[in-house]
């Protein structure tokens, strides 16, 4: 029964980080990095 219980968080971390690493999540980060990167400078 653990074993289930365990299986269940570890497919929405996953489905999670694919999420993220779509185009359109990745293009907002790379975004936000350099506006904050720049704004350093």
């Amino acid at each position: 029964m653990a074993g289930g219980e365990i299986s269940l968080p570890v497919i929405s971390a996953s489905q999670i980080h694919t999420t993220m690493a779509t185009t359109e999540c990745r293009y907002m980060v790379f975004s936000y990095c350099f506006y904050l990167r720049f704004h350093q400078t």
